[in-house]
Formats: structure tokens, sequence, C-alpha cells
């Protein structure tokens, strides 16, 4: 059995004042949202509140639930006190239900405060809009946000659980749980952000990274942010079934990892020699990588490396004194840095093999059919010439060479770049970056491919 009614009430007993209280602050917080806005809008002057009214965005309906974010913490400490005693721990190990049990169970009252919560502020908050004589409202937008806010909240109480579970002190918890939510997410930032100064050209939008990368990197325990947003994108549903992946994922380790679990390292200082390596080697990695990017150069080392690798091994020793109590123990781990270092090298070796592989992928001349300005970016002068397709050589061989100067830059500028489609003649299309110089009337090269667009919307025109 997976599940106890028993268990379930009382978990929902110990979260009771976490619960309140975040049920207390999101409710009013949003509710004093929604009617301010309801009274604003009853008494503005704007032309929009004459005669029409204003279609409420899902990011509008309850912009202030991320607030529950930090409740989520205080919901897994009360339902999961025990296991910082002894006592406790020995307790809930030895009762007649199982192990997963007892966790699912116990989970499970977590979920019911989360989704309570969420789907009780948006439905009030749709209430007030939708009383409101200047408003509409859509009912389906609203639930696929509540439903994308209750995802991302579900995502982040099974990462705190499970650090709850491995972590036998609130010290060495409050660490890996910090660790846990944040070092994933900054590792795919550094990737991503230095892929694109690796090689410019890089559109990681019109990529496949953009669904899977940039999914993740938004899913990683803080994609409430995305779900303001708003917009029920295709991005949007790709994300929220990741999301609920991801928590179902962190949801089954957590059971493991709960089974498994010994009592006795309740309330100890040393948690795990594995779990433990594990959380400090993910910390440090990613700052490590900093200064691994910041060496441009196999002959000599710069100082932005230097330092880097100073802090990382500082913040390695540091973590390792906090939880062990012990100075020499920690000194004596320092060895084991060299895992960070690892997972460091390949972090920054795959993102110059990505940009490697993107940039020997670069179409020819030969096999480019037609170039399209795709998105003009912050270059508004160029959204006449947006969506026409270009087929004359002297366009494709002036982007070829655009083409080849922005891949081997090692910066992105993203105020003096455009999206250029290309159509391949095998049919295939794919998405580029080129950058030009600051004023776009300046650049000679740019100006050929808009004379070249310029004749095709003429030749449209007559």
């Amino acid at each position: 059995m997976l599940f106890s009614k028993a268990l379930y009430v009382q978990g929902l007993k110990k979260a009771r004042t976490a619960g309140i209280g975040m049920a207390a602050t999101v409710f009013i917080i949003n509710a004093i949202y929604a009617l301010s806005e309801a009274e604003f809008t009853l008494h503005s002057t704007f032309p929009y509140t004459e005669g029409c009214a204003r279609a409420i965005k899902e990011w509008e309906i309850a912009p202030f639930i991320p607030i529950a974010f930090l409740f989520s913490f205080f919901l897994v400490s009360s339902v999961f006190s025990f296991l910082n005693n002894r006592n406790g721990s020995d307790f809930y190990h030895s009762i007649p239900q199982k192990r997963p049990c007892v966790f699912l169970s116990f989970m499970a009252s977590i979920f019911t405060w989360i989704s309570s919560v969420v789907f009780g502020t948006v439905l009030v908050n749709f209430v007030i809009f939708s009383l409101g004589e200047n408003y509409t409202v859509s009912f389906s937008r609203t639930l696929y946000e509540a439903l994308g806010y209750t995802a991302s909240l579900l995502v982040i109480v099974c990462v705190i659980a499970l650090c709850r579970v491995i972590a036998g002190t609130k010290t060495t918890f409050i660490l890996y749980t910090a660790c846990l939510l944040s070092a994933p997410r900054f590792a795919i930032y550094l990737f991503k952000e230095y892929l694109s100064s690796s090689n410019p050209s890089i559109c990681i939008e019109k990529t496949l990274l953009n669904s899977n990368l940039i999914a993740i990197e938004k899913s990683s325990y803080f994609s409430i942010i995305q779900f303001l947003e708003g917009g029920k994108s295709n991005s949007s549903i790709s994300l929220f079934v990741l999301l609920s992946i991801e928590a179902l994922v962190f949801l089954a380790l957590g059971t493991y990892f709960y089974n498994k679990r010994k009592s006795e390292i309740a309330g100890q200082s040393s948690p795990p020699k594995a779990a433990h390596l594990f959380f400090k080697s993910l910390a440090t990695f990613s700052l490590l990588a900093l200064g691994f990017y910041a060496q441009t150069s196999v002959t000599s080392f710069n100082i932005n490396m230097i330092i880097f690798v100073i802090l990382s091994l500082l913040l390695y020793f540091l973590l390792d004194l906090l939880v062990v109590k012990s100075p020499l123990k920690a000194f004596k781990a320092i060895p084991a840095f060299l895992i960070s270092a690892v997972l460091a090298i390949t972090l920054v070796g795959s993102t110059h093999l990505t940009a490697e592989v993107y940039k020997r992928s670069n179409p020819t001349f030969e096999e480019i059919s037609s170039i399209t300005i795709a998105d003009p970016k912050y270059n508004k002068e160029l959204l006449h010439y947006k969506n026409v397709a270009v087929d004359s050589d002297e366009a494709k061989t002036v982007f070829v060479k655009l083409l080849q100067k922005t891949s081997e830059k090692n910066y992105k500028l993203k105020d003096n770049e455009i999206t250029i489609k290309l159509t391949l003649k095998n049919g295939e299309e794919k998405y580029r970056d080129v950058q030009f110089l600051s004023n776009i009337y300046q650049d000679p090269d740019l100006l050929i491919i808009v004379d070249e667009v310029q004749k095709v919307v003429n030749q449209q025109k007559s």
C-alpha cells in the first residue's frame, strides 16, 4: 500500500500553521490586487474604459502566487520535522505502514495545501474580475495558468522534500536545498550565455536547444516566472509537461531515499558521504566553470580564472566545514575537489564543442535557396522588410560573408543583430543571427541585403 488516509490527515495537521499562513498571505495580497485594479478601472478616464471591456491576461489574474514558494520550505519542514529528531525518526520508521507509504502520504498532504491555495486564489480573483463590468476573463486560460503555477510549486516542494530526506540537520537541509534549487539552473544559464558568446550566429530560440535546453533552464525550479509571463503557447505547454515530469522524478527520488534512510542520521551533522560529495560538487562546479570560461588562452593564465578557482576551492572547504564541523576533516576532503573541476571542464568543453558544431554546419552559398529577414529584433527600421524572401546571388553572397564574420566573433551584440531564415535547396529551414555595425545604414553588407529585399518588394507591388 502506497497511501494511508490516517497519515495523510496527520500530514495536513502538521502543515496547518504553515498552510494557513500561506493561504492567508497569498489570498489576501492577490485579492487586494484584484480589487484595487477593479477600483482603478471603475474610476479611470482612460479611453478603453468607455464602452469596451479590457481583456485580463493570464499573469494579471493572480500575479502574487509565487509568494507561495517562500512557504514551501516551511510546509516541508513542518511535515517532516521528525527527521531532525532521533526519537521521532525512530517512531515513524517503526510504524506498521511501509516507508514509501509514509513519505507519499505526507507529500500528498503538502500537495493538497499547495493546490488548494493556488486554485482557490485563482478562482477568487477570477470571480472578482468577472464581476467587473470593464473586464473579460478567459476561464480556460485562467485554469491553464493555475495548473502551471501548481506544477511549478510541486516541483519545488519535491526538491525540498528530497533534500529534507537526505539531510540530517537543519543546516545541511538549508544548504542542500539552496544548492539543488539554484545550481542546475545556473549551470544551464552559463552554458547558454557562453554558447551565444562563443558563436554569436546561433539563434538559440530557433533551434532544438529552445525546446529542450531553454525549457530545462526555465523549469529548473523557478518556472513560476514563466507562467507569470502568460500566453498559452507551445513553449509554455511543453514547459508544463516538463515540470510534471520533473515533479514525478524528484518525488520518486525522495521516495527511494526515504525508504533507504537510516534513522540514526537524524540530528547528525555528518550526512551520508556520497550525498554530501554530490551536493558540494554541484554547488562549486558552476563557479569554477566561470573561471574556465574566462580563460581564453592556453599559454597564459587569466587573473579572473585564478580568482574563481580560489573562490570555488574556498566555497568547497566552507561547505565541508559547516557540515562536518571539523577543519581537519574539511581539509582532508579537498582532493575530492577534482570532481568539481572535471564537471566544470565538461561544461566548458561541451559549450565550445557545440559552438564549433554549429559553425561547421553553417549553410554554404550553393546550399541556400533563399534568405528572409525573420526577426529584425531591435532594428525597427527593418520591419518593412520582414518575411520577404530573396534568392538573388548578391544577397546570398553577402549573407554568407556576414554569417562567417559573425560566427568568428566572441561576443554577442543583441542590439546590432537580426535573425535570418535560410531556406535550403533541400527544403530545410535554418535560422542564424548576423551582426552588423552600430548604425545599420553604415553597414555596406547589410545595405546590399536591404536593397535586394527592396527590389523584391517593388516587384510584388508592380
